[in-house]
């Protein structure tokens, strides 16, 4: 197996997740949230504890590398209760950058605050690109689909038009395996729809989204993205809006993979923390399989050392924890380095 010749540092950690709230107003079949074994049902509206929020700020000044937090955890963010008076503030006092992501049904209280504190990224979860997509998907069911993207429209239209710093990302997903589903006779998520099909709906998509939104849109390639392996579909002119195209996973079968070599490795770099105050190695983990430690009488200092480890051992021995083993995303290094390559020319 090929060994990292850089050991991972606390200076390597690039984001923090935080997540704010565990509640979403939505229940997408491509989510987590509509797998019963995942997650506990969620009928109330809790945030995560001021003091312990504070604990990590407090901490972040240690992290030299950090680029932004990401406050978002499989949950609707424009939820979460005191964003623009106590939770937003608070990094902001700080100097340290943020990242949205949401599903774009809500519009959020408070949001000429996001003018003066610009998101370095905000990501409209929309997945689906017509209205059958939308309905065969679960998706919220007292909101029709000309409601929704008439609200995803004004969100993108206020950020657009008032944080001038903020990239715009609208996550579109696709079905790399939809062929194979259908054949199998898979239920589960076979109304994803595939790349192709997904290509053929944007322009009207972006035709209908650009009317609403008095921005004009273009299908095609764009030289930003929000991370390397992002396909992009359409962008705006100036690149502040995209249309990622998203690769569907399916997450029934999500750690039932079969292990295509001896010695997996995994490249986790986020480490999560929870709203009972748990922390996970992996922002993928929806299973909360992968806790190492509790913010509760824990300091920060022996959060980040032991997270640096877990991700040194990760990269040379493989993930200590047995669900990471059959992840999907677990590679070995040529894997890893070959999809990167793979994206770049693409």
């Amino acid at each position: 197996m090929e060994r990292a010749k850089k050991l991972f540092t606390i200076n390597d950690i690039r984001c923090v997740a935080i997540a704010l709230t565990d509640t979403c107003n939505m229940r997408c079949s491509y989510c987590p949230h509509s797998l019963p074994d995942a997650f506990p049902k969620r009928i109330r509206e809790a945030h995560f504890p001021h003091d312990l929020y504070l604990k990590i700020l407090d901490y972040l000044p240690n992290l030299s590398g950090l680029e932004y937090v990401d406050l978002t955890e499989f949950n609707e963010f424009f939820l979460t209760p005191e964003l623009a008076t106590f939770y937003l503030p608070a990094l902001k006092e700080r100097n340290v950058d943020y990242m949205i992501a949401t599903n774009g049904s809500i519009y959020p209280d408070n949001i000429s605050y996001y003018a003066t504190h610009n998101p370095k990224c905000l990501i409209v979860g929309l997945q689906t690109i017509t209205e059958k997509q939308y309905h065969d998907t679960l998706r919220i069911k007292c909101l029709s689909f000309d409601n929704y993207i008439e609200r995803v429209s004004k969100l993108v239209r206020y950020f657009y038009n008032h944080c001038k710093d903020t990239l715009i990302s609208i996550e579109v997903s696709y079905n790399a395996s939809i062929i194979l589903n259908k054949v199998i006779g898979r239920s589960y998520n076979k109304e994803i729809a595939s790349l192709k099909e997904q290509r053929s709906n944007i322009r009207s998509l972006i035709r209908l989204i650009s009317q609403k939104t008095g921005i004009e849109l273009y299908e095609g390639e764009s030289a930003c993205r929000r991370n390397i392996n992002q396909l992009i579909l359409a962008h705006s002119s100036d690149d502040r809006i995209i249309f990622g195209g998203k690769r569907f996973v399916d997450l029934v079968n999500f750690y039932n993979r079969k292990l295509t070599n001896d010695s997996p490795v995994c490249f986790s770099e986020t480490t999560v923390f929870m709203m009972n105050g748990d922390i996970k190695a992996c922002c993928t983990d929806y299973k909360n399989m992968t806790v190492f430690a509790n913010i509760i009488g824990t300091s920060m200092k022996d959060i980040f050392q032991r997270f640096v480890s877990l991700v040194n051992t990760m990269r040379t021995r493989g993930a200590p924890f047995e669900c990471c083993k059959h992840c999907l995303g677990y590679e070995t290094y040529r894997e890893k380095y070959a999809k990167a390559v793979h994206s770049f020319i693409k």
